[in-house]
Order: C-alpha cells, then sequence, then structure tokens
C-alpha cells in the first residue's frame, strides 16, 4: 500500500528548505546592520544638538565637548585608568589624557595612585562632576523623549523591543566591558603573530585607523 507523505512548514519557513531560511536571515542581519550603524551617529548628533538647545542648560555643559560628556559619564559609573578610557573610546592614550586634563582642570575629575599598584593612576569623578554629569543626564533624556514624541505608542514600544534586544548583546558592567575588550585586543594581537595574515592585517590597520577618526569625535 502507498502511503501520501505531506511535508507541512513552520509559519515564515520557506519551502525552499533549511538554506533558503538562513539566506532570508543573513539578509536580515545585514539590513539591521546597515540601518544600527546608519541611524545611531545621526541620532546621537541630532539629540546633542537638541539638548545644546535647551534654554535651562547651564553654561559648564555648552562649554564641554562631546568626548569630555561621554568620559565624565563613564566615570560617574567607577573608577578608570587612563589606558581603559582611550580603549573604550578608541582613541590613544595622549588623545585621552589631554580630554582627562580638561575635566582636571575644571574640578570634575581628580588623578590618585592605585594603593595595590604605584605605577597606575585611577581617575576619579568629583563631588563637582556627580553633579555635573547628573546635570547632563537629565538634559540628554528630556531631549531623547522629545525626539521621540513623534513616534506613535505602536512604534515606540518597537524601538523599546528593539534596543532590548541591542542591550542584550552588551556587556552588563564596565569591568564586563573591560574584559571583552582586552579579549579583542588579545585576538588582534594573535592576528598579528601569523606571517599568512600580513596582508589582511595591513588592511585592518587602514580600517582602524579610519575608525579611530570616528571615535575621536565621540
Amino acid at each position: 500500500m502507498r502511503h501520501k507523505v505531506i511535508i507541512m512548514y513552520d509559519k515564515g519557513e520557506a519551502a525552499g528548505g533549511e538554506g533558503s531560511t538562513n539566506s532570508s536571515r543573513q539578509a536580515a542581519l545585514e539590513e539591521a546592520a546597515s540601518v544600527v550603524s546608519t541611524v545611531a551617529p545621526r541620532f546621537f548628533k541630532l539629540v546633542k544638538a537638541r539638548m545644546a538647545r535647551d534654554l535651562d542648560l547651564a553654561d559648564d555643559i555648552r562649554d564641554m565637548g562631546d568626548s569630555q560628556i561621554w568620559v565624565l559619564h563613564a566615570l560617574s559609573k567607577g573608577r578608570h585608568q587612563n589606558s581603559e578610557l582611550a580603549r573604550n573610546y578608541n582613541v590613544t592614550d595622549p588623545t585621552m589624557s589631554r580630554i582627562i586634563d580638561a575635566l582636571v582642570r575644571k574640578g570634575y575629575v581628580e588623578r590618585h595612585p592605585d594603593l595595590d599598584d604605584r605605577r597606575c593612576v585611577l581617575l576619579e569623578i568629583t563631588e563637582r562632576g556627580t553633579g555635573l554629569a547628573s546635570q547632563i543626564g537629565e538634559h540628554f533624556h528630556r531631549a531623547v523623549v522629545q525626539f521621540l514624541s513623534p513616534l506613535t505608542e505602536e512604534q515606540l514600544n518597537d524601538v523599546l523591543k528593539a534596543y532590548r534586544h541591542l542591550g542584550s548583546l552588551l556587556p552588563e558592567t564596565s569591568q564586563d566591558m573591560e574584559r571583552e575588550l582586552h579579549s579583542l585586543e588579545r585576538d588582534i594581537r594573535g592576528g598579528r603573530e601569523r606571517p599568512a595574515d600580513h596582508h589582511r592585517e595591513r588592511g585592518f590597520r587602514g580600517r582602524r585607523r579610519a575608525h579611530n577618526s570616528y571615535g575621536a569625535r565621540i
């Protein structure tokens, strides 16, 4: 007796099989990466500009560059070394030192020797810097609210869902971030030591220089 075989597909699964599904997911992945990399820089640039138009914004905040604001925010979460912040924001140690020097002169940050290792210097936010960081956070939040206000409730829920997904990919603490950055650096150094990767590494250095120029404008 012959039996009829019926093949059923899950909703959204193409009859082409796993290869078709993987192709569809890869296309979605490429499109998502393109959207995030294009929208994110413009989003923060516009929100920062709207924050600067805030009439209640203190002159101390108006006079600060983007890099100083982000570094102050990082130090409000805990102490860091100069080299750690440089890695976080993808700039050189001397560039980060100049940013820190400006914050120290303004009384927002202090340098302290590490009691466990006298060769290291820890950067710590001052009480004045903590107050300013709090003000910046409030103004930035207000600017984001204003920016998102034209969206419908359904669209806002979509944004919320998307950023929760993105948040799940990020380290939860600055210490976790440091460990991940160290791991990435070890991988990069390991790649440099392989002769067969000479040409690929040279290309990577060029891309990294281009990325550094963007990171310096954070």
